[in-house]
C-alpha cells in the first residue's frame, strides 16, 4: 500500500540528491569484480563477502590491499563509474570534492584495474566510496519500490507514485554524503550537488530523491503495457470528457 506524501515531508526530502554513476555506463567503463578477490583470505567467508557488497564502511579492510576488478565494458574514464549493483567508483577529483563535504562518513578504499581478460592492471586511478548510513531507513511501501509488489499494474498501470525514494529524515545527523542503512545507493545535500555541478565531473549523475527511479519505472510501464496488448488484456483508455474538459 502506498500513502501520500505531505507537504512538509517533501519539504524535507528535495534537499537531497542520489548521485550515481550511469547504469549503461555508455561511454565509460563500466568494472565487474576480479576473479584475483578470492585470493582474499576473507574471501571464502560468506559473512565477510556480504559484509564487503552490503556493509563496507564497517569493515576494518586491509589499506595496502587494494579491491580487485576489471573492465566490463566501455573504454572512457570519468570520475564516477558504476560497480555491480550499490557500489560506486570515484576518481580523484570526485574524491577530492566529496571528502572535503564528508565530515568522516566515507572510506575510500583503493581499487586496482584489470583488463577485460584480467590479466594485465591498468593505469586506473580510482577510489572504492565505503559511505556510511546516516539517514533513517528507506520506506520500502513507497515510491520505486512499488515495482516490486506482485502485481502492481493491477492496481494502476501507469505507476504514477512509482518513483522516488522516500526515509525519515529525523535519524539524519547533518551528513552531507550518506547512505541509508537498508538501501546503499549514495545521497548528498543541495551544497554537494552544487559544488559537483559547478565542478563539471563526468558521469555524475545527480536526481532528486523524489524523482529517483522514475526511468525505471517508465521502463516497467512500457513493457507491461506491450505484454498485456500481446496478451489481450490491455485496458481501455478512458473515454475523453465531453469538450474534451479534463477532470
Amino acid at each position: 500500500m502506498s500513502f501520500p506524501d505531505t507537504s512538509a515531508e517533501r519539504r524535507a526530502l528535495e534537499r537531497f540528491w542520489v548521485m550515481k554513476a550511469s547504469f549503461t555506463g555508455r561511454p565509460y567503463y563500466t568494472f565487474t569484480l576480479s576473479r584475483r578477490f578470492h585470493e582474499w583470505p576473507e574471501a571464502g567467508d560468506k559473512e565477510f563477502v556480504r559484509r564487503v557488497f552490503e556493509e563496507s564502511h564497517e569493515l576494518d579492510l586491509v589499506p595496502d590491499r587494494p579491491l580487485p576488478i576489471r573492465v566490463g565494458r566501455g573504454g572512457r574514464r570519468a570520475d564516477l563509474h558504476s560497480f555491480l549493483a550499490t557500489m560506486e567508483l570515484a576518481g580523484q577529483r570526485l574524491l577530492e570534492l566529496l571528502m572535503a563535504f564528508s565530515a568522516g562518513s566515507i572510506r575510500p578504499h583503493p581499487v586496482v584495474v584489470y583488463d577485460r581478460k584480467d590479466r594485465e592492471g591498468l593505469d586506473i586511478e580510482l577510489w572504492w566510496l565505503r559511505i556510511a548510513p546516516r539517514g533513517g531507513p528507506a520506506d520500502r511501501t513507497r515510491g520505486l519500490f512499488l515495482l516490486q509488489q506482485a502485481g502492481w499494474w493491477h492496481r494502476d498501470l501507469e505507476l504514477r507514485d512509482g518513483h522516488g525514494l522516500y526515509f525519515d529524515v529525523d535519524p539524519w545527523d547533518g551528513s552531507d554524503v550518506f547512505v541509508l542503512p537498508n538501501y546503499g545507493v549514495p545521497i548528498v545535500t543541495e551544497r554537494v550537488a552544487s559544488a559537483i555541478r559547478t565542478a563539471g565531473l563526468k558521469n555524475v549523475i545527480l536526481t532528486p530523491v523524489l524523482d529517483y527511479g522514475r526511468g525505471t519505472r517508465d521502463y516497467a510501464v512500457a513493457a507491461m503495457k506491450r505484454r498485456l496488448e500481446r496478451e489481450g488484456r490491455l485496458p481501455e483508455a478512458p473515454a475523453a470528457s465531453p469538450g474534451g474538459a479534463r477532470r
